[in-house]
């Protein structure tokens, strides 16, 4: 089976899914057909916006011809999610300056 690699991508500085996998037309023309895809000639690969739609329907549609790895790209939403939280919270000092 073949194996598709979705990792993280910054292009045109927004975040975006990278699709990386060994040239494939039965693949690509599944890639193609995805909504707001496109091919990235700086990055070598095919992208879509960072969505948990458009996620969840690319992989719908490859499980079915491709062994779809999603480690790097899970690895950088959980590190996104602690920056976001930790970000969340209010600065002791900051708080503190802001009563007086």
């Amino acid at each position: 089976m073949r194996q598709i690699r979705l990792t993280p991508l910054i292009h045109r500085n927004k975040e975006c899914i990278g699709i990386y996998f060994d040239r494939n037309s039965g693949l690509e023309q599944i890639i193609r057909l995805q909504p707001d895809v496109k091919w990235s000639k700086t990055h070598h690969c095919w992208y879509i916006p960072l969505s948990e739609t458009a996620f969840r329907l690319l992989k719908k549609d490859l499980e079915a011809n491709a062994e779809v790895d999603v480690a790097a790209l899970k690895t950088f939403l959980e590190k996104r999610k602690k920056v976001i939280a930790t970000s969340a919270k209010p600065n002791s000092f900051t708080s503190k300056a802001a009563r007086l």
